[in-house]
């Protein structure tokens, strides 16, 4: 009787495992990715190339101070961007937004060969990690 328990117990943390590994697994692949982008020429908020996606590869950057926005900084939102670019970029938040430290709507320089790694604890604030 006890010997049909422990294997009952046995098979059932087995089958929790799978599940826990079947959620993690999902969890770790959920973000999208996107490379190919090019920055908006002339630089601005306004007009700045919109991010959709979580891993995010600027290749194109013409000139110092060209810019793309991030998404809206809802909780628990996090993008990652990458400049592959010839020159300095400027990131901005969705209008609005902000990211910790300054003001609304002012944007972040992210320099030729470094990435931006942000994330949302508080609505409307992105936290650079």
């Amino acid at each position: 009787m006890l010997a049909e328990q422990e294997n009952r117990i046995v098979h059932a943390i087995d089958r929790l495992l799978v599940v826990l590994n079947t959620i993690s697994t999902s969890i770790i692949n959920s973000g999208t990715s996107q490379s190919g982008i090019t920055a908006h020429s002339g630089g601005g908020q306004s007009g700045a190339t919109q991010l959709t996606a979580t891993y995010n590869r600027v290749d194109t950057v013409a000139a110092p101070n060209d810019s793309i926005k991030t998404e809206w900084a809802v909780l628990n939102a996090r993008q990652i961007i990458q400049n592959n670019g010839a020159n300095s970029m400027n990131v901005y938040p969705s209008l609005g937004d902000n990211f910790l430290g300054l003001a609304a709507n002012a944007p972040i320089s992210v320099d030729v060969g470094n990435e931006l790694d942000i994330y949302c604890y508080i609505a409307g604030e992105f936290t650079p990690q």
